[in-house]
């Protein structure tokens, strides 16, 4: 891969992290608030316990999935440092440019990934 293209990439992964990590921490701070503050009293015949459980469970669900980007992320800008960016790490080939450039902490090619997507879908069924 060209210098310059790499260097695109690693500059896009860093802002991409530097904006997930904000996130995660608001995140967190709404769901130390949450826990913390009583629930707003709502005419909806939803018991006020329900409520606050719902938001809390989306806002944990929420930063569970970006801490998990987050995480492929930081791979991301490793396999940068250590020469293997843009090689799928499961067969080895390299990454099409259009994927990297649609979602540049991709660790597999696309053949690779749905593979991986099938035999997770069919564990799910079995």
């Amino acid at each position: 891969m060209k210098p310059e293209r790499l260097e695109r990439y690693r500059r896009t992964l860093i802002q991409l992290r530097d904006r997930l990590t904000e996130q995660i921490d608001h995140l967190e701070q709404s769901i130390a608030e949450e826990i913390t503050s009583p629930g707003e009293i709502s005419h909806l015949p939803t018991h006020n316990a329900d409520q606050d459980s719902e938001g809390l469970t989306r806002d944990v669900a929420l930063g569970q999935n970006e801490t998990e980007m987050l995480a492929d992320v930081v791979a991301a800008l490793d396999r940068i440092e250590e020469g293997t960016f843009g090689e799928c790490t499961q067969c080895g080939q390299t990454i099409a440019k259009a994927r990297l450039d649609a979602i540049p902490y991709t660790r597999h090619c696309r053949e690779c990934q749905e593979q991986f997507e099938k035999q997770a879908e069919e564990s799910r069924l079995v």
